[in-house]
């Protein structure tokens, strides 16, 4: 797993390519640490990069989102096809990501 930073002023982006699975999801639980202690206003995830996930990494993923909001702050993530690795893996575990998360971009 992959995880590259981009800080603006309005927020940050992070794209996260690879795996993110239960043996090493804890580097990105990591770099998700380091930006809670930031003072960016809000966090985008891009996930188009990532090619396998399992239940941990939903579980992280809800757990920043809480996180971010006990400090006001917003996560949202980028628009994925529904073919996306992602999205196949969160309908199977009967996570619907847009229920719980901001929704970014469109589909081109």
């Amino acid at each position: 797993m992959v995880a590259t930073r981009n800080i603006t002023t309005d927020g940050t982006l992070v794209a996260v390519d690879g795996s993110a699975l239960v043996d090493e999801i804890e580097a990105l639980a990591e770099e998700f640490r380091e930006i809670l202690d930031s003072e960016a206003p809000s966090l985008t995830l891009s996930l188009e990069g990532l090619d396998r996930v399992d239940v941990s990494f939903f579980q992280l993923l809800l757990s920043l989102k809480k996180s971010l909001g006990r400090q006001d702050r917003k996560l949202f993530l980028q628009a994925l096809p529904a073919e996306h690795p992602v999205m196949k893996t969160s309908a199977l575990l009967g996570i619907e990501l847009e229920h719980y998360l901001a929704i970014t971009g469109s589909l081109s």
